[in-house]
């Protein structure tokens, strides 16, 4: 159940940055978008993650995600400034931050994201990043 509480969080990160918000008019989403949603849009979704075990109870947990924008055309240039600003709000404090049950150590990208595509013959593109989240139960 812990990928639900980062989903939370990554939700709250990316919903809560008012000027992300505006420039694609509220649209967050974890893993699609829904059918005929309007673009531009955020979209994250999980991708693999790891377990290291720290003490019988304790674990931490290295998570991937990919987050990007969407949006219509074949060319990047009208999300690039929200690519460009989905890496400004991905920061986690030095000390962590807690969510719910969970503290989140840390928050990186670790590689860049880019992917032209045609979805019934509309060229969609796709600016972002693979971001590792550390994470452990904070009890």
């Amino acid at each position: 159940a812990d990928l639900s509480r980062v989903d939370q969080w990554l939700y709250n990160v990316l919903s809560q940055d008012t000027l992300l918000g505006n420039m694609v008019g509220g649209r967050i989403y974890v893993h699609s978008a829904p059918q005929g949603s309007a673009l531009p849009v955020v979209i994250y979704s999980f991708l693999g993650g790891a377990d290291k075990l720290q003490t019988l109870r304790s674990r931490l947990t290295k998570a991937i995600f990919l987050v990007r924008a969407v949006g219509r055309g074949s060319s990047y240039d009208d999300i690039e400034e929200i690519a460009d600003r989905i890496d400004a709000v991905m920061i986690v404090p030095e000390q962590g931050t807690l969510h719910r049950d969970i503290r989140i150590a840390s928050c990186t990208r670790e590689q860049p994201h880019q992917r032209k595509d045609n979805e019934n013959g509309v060229p969609t593109v796709y600016l972002g990043g693979f971001y590792r989240i550390r994470y452990q139960p904070s009890t």
